[in-house]
């Protein structure tokens, strides 16, 4: 039943609903169509051909997944028990939902720190939990193309180089800043499959390879960034997403150059993306603000520990601190309503209230004001 419910939550409801329409060959609502569209980036027409892309790459990953986790978990669970579990882990790594089994193997809240120095498990788990971050279109883009960059759209460019990028300098400030502390003593070897998976995990995927509490304050903050900013769009990723972030530190530079196009190498982005990416960031910024204050209700937390927590339940991580056992039933019901909006995605949620609103077909006088 887990299972289950992590392969719904990674897809996502509207891709679920689409796969059980086309079983059973009835056609979806216009509604419907058009919030899966916007939570896919998919283009219109493409409904169909999109989903049953998703649903057969979603399954040969998993399957690979699980093939190559069984090479470490079988000889320490036994076949039937190492199957499982390799099944499990390799879908919940795949839809970047960070469950796994390991109470009973290696602890309570353990997590994967057991495996901190396993390759197989390590290299694997951070390849699905990166491949799932990517985005459907990103997947399908790349292989029309034949794997020639230069072909590639904007839109995958942007999604490869800055998942490698937030891959890249995650790996190199974890290591600086726990060099000295939760690294102190580990092999070099170790020490590298620590800071891949480490900061691989943190944007949305939620395994733990070392102790949370223990890592340092600057580690702490830098996770807290790397879980806002999440995977991709069409992903099953949580956060603002990628793409969010690279259209608004474009946006930025364009206004600071007082240019009123925003460029990204050769090409130009709509304004209205801009306009989208400030909602978003402007919308999880306020929701994570608002969720924080009243989690810092409860004086036994310090604001970094209801930060945390917060931002990691709006980014559908699952990280925590320690503290979510010990929250009261309304600080955990803050906590599900931020899932629940984080995994949905707030401009989704706020599509589905916006389109019964009646639009009222006047146009305002404009008028400037002082900004800054």
């Amino acid at each position: 039943m887990i299972l289950i419910l992590i392969q719904i939550g990674g897809l996502g409801i509207m891709t679920i609903m689409t796969l059980f329409s086309l079983f059973v060959r009835r056609e979806l609502s216009l509604s419907a169509k058009s919030l899966f569209i916007h939570s896919t980036g998919s283009e219109v027409g493409t409904t169909k051909s999109i989903i049953k892309f998703i649903g057969l790459g979603t399954a040969i990953f998993e399957l690979l997944g699980t093939a190559f986790l069984s090479i470490s978990f079988c000889p320490k669970l036994g076949v039937g028990k190492g199957l499982y579990f390799a099944l499990f882990h390799s879908i919940s790594a795949f839809c970047n939902a960070g469950f796994d089994l390991m109470g009973g193997y290696s602890g309570q809240f353990s997590s994967l720190t057991a495996f901190s120095n396993d390759v197989i498990v390590t290299v694997t788990l951070t390849t699905l939990i990166v491949i799932g971050g990517l985005g459907f279109l990103v997947w399908s883009d790349i292989i029309q193309k034949k794997f020639k960059p230069k072909k590639f759209t904007l839109h995958t460019k942007i999604v490869l180089v800055t998942s490698c990028s937030l891959l890249a300098v995650g790996m190199l400030l974890f290591y600086l800043f726990e060099m000295n502390n939760s690294l102190a003593g580990k092999p070099s070897g170790e020490a590298f499959l620590i800071c891949m998976f480490h900061s691989a995990s943190t944007r949305t995927a939620g395994y733990a390879i070392t102790d949370m509490a223990s890592l340092s304050e600057s580690t702490k903050l830098l996770t807290t960034v790397l879980m806002f900013i999440g995977g991709s769009p069409g992903s099953t990723a949580g956060g603002i997403k990628t793409t969010t972030l690279v259209v608004l530190l474009f946006s930025v530079i364009a206004n600071v150059k007082r240019k009123n196009n925003i460029t990204v190498g050769k090409r130009k982005i709509d304004n209205s993306n801009a306009s989208q990416a400030y909602a978003i960031v402007t919308l999880y910024l306020s929701m994570a603000v608002i969720a924080s204050a009243i989690l810092c209700l409860d004086t036994r937390f310090t604001l970094g520990q209801a930060v945390f927590e917060t931002v990691s339940a709006l980014g559908t991580v699952g990280l925590t601190l320690g503290i979510t056992p010990l929250l009261a039933w309304w600080g955990k019901l803050v906590l599900i309503f931020c899932m629940f909006g984080g995994r949905v995605g707030m401009l989704s949620l706020i599509m589905i209230f916006a389109n019964k609103s009646k639009v009222v077909p006047l146009e305002r006088p404009t008028e400037k004001i002082i900004i800054g």
